[in-house]
């Protein structure tokens, strides 16, 4: 998100950093790249300094747009052919799909969770993290806090000023209990002009 990437190690013991310029030319270019030599090519040396001789990457694309990118280094003295950069293209198409699918199935789970006005959890939720927050409580033998709060003349104000009107003042209110609360707390729209 907002351009900004991040590279991890899937399987292999040594970490290792991508420079800015190669993670601009896969992601933002939509580049493969396949190099046999590194220690040929300034901007791989990093790799070639640590005993790497063969660099394979592939971006990973959703409609066309690179959201990331896989790669294969080889400190082997093997030179990966346009079958291996086949092959990892095929493979970043299906991985392409599954975090797509994944951000897909998390942004529902986060709808289905959320209230649309005021993006504070919906009243299910609430249900939801009560029920368990009292087992704990119970559980645990620890103190349990619920604060109940409504907006009084809510209704007056919206016949007053409009429905709009009362919408934003919903979604100050809302700013106001999430920055007012910690991180472990729930804050959810309970229904209406009620927190």
């Amino acid at each position: 998100d907002e351009q900004k990437f991040f590279t991890q190690i899937i399987r292999g013991k040594e970490e290792f950093e991508l420079s800015e310029d190669i993670i601009e030319d896969i992601i933002l270019q939509g580049n493969s790249a396949l190099i046999n030599n590194l220690a040929n090519f300034p901007r791989y040396r990093n790799f070639a300094r640590k005993g790497y001789t063969s660099f394979l990457t592939v971006p990973l694309k959703v409609r066309g747009e690179s959201i990331g990118l896989i790669a294969a280094l080889s400190k082997e003295k093997r030179n990966f052919s346009g079958r291996d950069l086949d092959i990892l293209t095929m493979i970043a198409a299906q991985s392409s799909l599954i975090v797509e699918n994944t951000h897909l199935l998390e942004k529902t789970k986060s709808l289905s969770i959320t209230d649309g006005l005021t993006n504070l959890f919906n009243h299910r939720h609430f249900q939801e993290r009560i029920t368990k927050g009292l087992k704990e409580a119970e559980k645990n033998k620890t103190p349990l806090c619920l604060a109940m709060a409504d907006i009084d003349y809510f209704k007056e104000y919206n016949e007053l000023n409009g429905h709009p009107a009362g919408d934003e003042v919903l979604r100050q209110i809302a700013r106001i209990l999430m920055n007012e609360t910690k991180g472990s707390d729930t804050v959810a729209r309970y229904g209406g002009d009620e927190f």
